[in-house]
C-alpha cells in the first residue's frame, strides 16, 4: 500500500486513491476495522478507456502547436524527410513514436499491461494474504478452481524477484504465440507464480518456453501437481 497522508493538505479538498495488491488485502482489513470506515472498491478502466484517455491527451498537447508548426518547423520536415529517403506520412510516424516515448497507444498494448484478475470481481472478505498483517510466516493458500480444458503451471519465480502478472503474460504471448485469451489467471506468490494454461499441447508449449527469460532470470514453467 502506499501512503496517502498528504491528500487535502492546507485546507484543500482532494481525492485518495489506495494502491492495494492481493496479498495486502488483508492489512486493508484491518485498517477499515480500526478506523471503522469501508474503503469502497473503484474498478480498473477498461483497456478501450485507458486508450482513449492516452490519445485525447496527446491530442489537447499537440493541438495548440499545429497553428504554426508549417511555418517554423515545415522546410526542416521537407528536408529531413528527403536526408533520410521516406514519405512525409513515414517521417511523421516516427516523430509521434519518440515523442509518446513507447507508451502503448494501440488496443492490443494497452491490454497487455492490465491486470488478470478480474476487475468486477468482489472483494472476499475471507481471503487470506500470503502473510499475516503481524509478520508471521507465510500461509498456505489453496489455488483458485481451474477452468475446464486449463492446466495449471507453476515457476519458481515470484514477487521477490520483482515478478508481475504482465510479465509473465508478455513472455508467454511472445514466445509461446498463444492468444490472449487462452491464457488463464495468474497468480503471483512470493516465492513462486502459477499461470492457467491450455491442456491440450501443453507440453508442446512448455518445450517453447523451455529457454524464455523473465527479467534476466529463466522461466522454468512446468505442470503444477496439486497434492
Amino acid at each position: 500500500m502506499h501512503r496517502i497522508g498528504r491528500t487535502g493538505r492546507a485546507g484543500r479538498e482532494g481525492r485518495a486513491l489506495l494502491l492495494v495488491t492481493p496479498r495486502e488485502r488483508r492489512m486493508l482489513q484491518v485498517i477499515e476495522r480500526v478506523t471503522g470506515q469501508k474503503v469502497s472498491e473503484v474498478r480498473m478502466p477498461a483497456p478501450q478507456a485507458v486508450l482513449d484517455a492516452r490519445i485525447k491527451k496527446l491530442t489537447n498537447s499537440l493541438k495548440p502547436l499545429v497553428a504554426d508548426a508549417e511555418t517554423t518547423h515545415g522546410e526542416l520536415f521537407d528536408r529531413l524527410a528527403a536526408d533520410i529517403g521516406c514519405t512525409a506520412r513515414a517521417l511523421a510516424a516516427a516523430l509521434l513514436r519518440k515523442a509518446t516515448n513507447g507508451q502503448a497507444l494501440d488496443l492490443s498494448s494497452v491490454e497487455r499491461e492490465q491486470p488478470l484478475v478480474p476487475n468486477n470481481a468482489p472483494r472476499e472478505r475471507s481471503e487470506r494474504s500470503e502473510r499475516s498483517f503481524t509478520g508471521d510466516r507465510p500461509e498456505r493458500r489453496a489455488p483458485m478452481p481451474l477452468g475446464e480444458g486449463r492446466a495449471r503451471c507453476r515457476t519458481a519465480l515470484g514477487a521477490r524477484d520483482g515478478i508481475a502478472a504482465k510479465n509473465l503474460l508478455g513472455a508467454i504471448l511472445n514466445e509461446g504465440g498463444l492468444a490472449r485469451d487462452a491464457i488463464g489467471r495468474i497468480q503471483i506468490r512470493e516465492t513462486f507464480s502459477l499461470v492457467e494454461l491450455p491442456e491440450e499441447g501443453l507440453d508442446r508449449l512448455l518445450a517453447k518456453l523451455k529457454d524464455t527469460r523473465v527479467a534476466g532470470k529463466q522461466l522454468k514453467l512446468r505442470r503444477y501437481r496439486e497434492d
